[in-house]
């Protein structure tokens, strides 16, 4: 019988937050370059930050989140990295 344990990977989600630095139209094209929303998602991902200061825009498990957590922060979005939904 095996004794090993399972590793349990979990799911990290990014968390886009409302800044007075980007305007809508760099929020919505960043959001389509890094996270592959289409224009309708990423509209909506940037009035939701707006309205309520945050808004859940990726979540996955793995490097990929990661990889995507860097390209955000350096096209200067304020994003945070949480393994618990927002």
């Amino acid at each position: 019988m095996s004794t090993k344990k399972k590793t349990r990977r979990r799911r990290l989600y990014i968390v886009l937050q409302n800044d007075n630095v980007n305007d809508f139209d760099y929020v919505i094209k960043t959001l389509m370059t890094n996270c592959s929303h289409n224009y309708y998602q990423a509209h909506q991902c940037a009035l939701i930050v707006h309205n309520t200061g945050e808004c859940n825009i990726y979540s996955g498990l793995g490097l990929e989140v990661l990889m995507v957590f860097e390209q955000l922060t350096k096209s200067g979005l304020t994003v945070k990295l949480t393994q618990i939904k927002p």
